[in-house]
């Protein structure tokens, strides 16, 4: 019996059921062509990034502009912490993460980091950039 998951996912990228079968990670498929999908609710997407943050702290740099305007990080907090800046960019690194998590949360600069480049894709399936939204599920494409 298909699971709900695999319903959605079948749904939306318009394959068969049948040539999908159980991938590596949690809610994870991979298809016959070796393409691995992945099915996340909101909350799930969320985690995926945060997780990410946290294991990829040389990834990304964030403008100081961005942390105080778009993520709401208070100018003078944000100055007086032991955040590292290269040329007005903040390094991703564990003292910012801890700046944020004490500030405005992880899940919540999760969000806005999704939303400043539009949608969680962007950190999750890095290779397409997206996800497609279906039936209240996110779905992503891996290759």
């Amino acid at each position: 019996m298909l699971q709900e998951r695999e319903i959605v996912l079948c749904k939306a990228i318009h394959e068969n059921p049948l040539d999908f079968k159980k991938g590596f990670r949690d809610h994870s498929y991979l298809s016959k062509d070796g393409t691995m999908y992945a099915v996340f609710t909101k909350e799930e997407s969320l985690d995926e990034i945060i997780t990410y943050f946290k294991e990829n702290t040389e990834g990304y740099v964030f403008s100081k502009s961005f942390l105080v305007y778009t993520v709401g990080i208070p100018k003078p907090i944000l100055e007086a912490s032991d955040v590292e800046f290269s040329d007005g960019e903040a390094l991703n690194t564990p003292q910012l993460l801890r700046l944020i998590e004490k500030t405005v949360g992880l899940r919540y600069f999760a969000e806005c980091c999704a939303r400043h480049n539009g949608g969680y894709g962007y950190y999750i399936s890095a290779v397409h950039g997206k996800e497609v939204r279906q039936d209240g599920y996110y779905v992503y494409k891996f290759e």
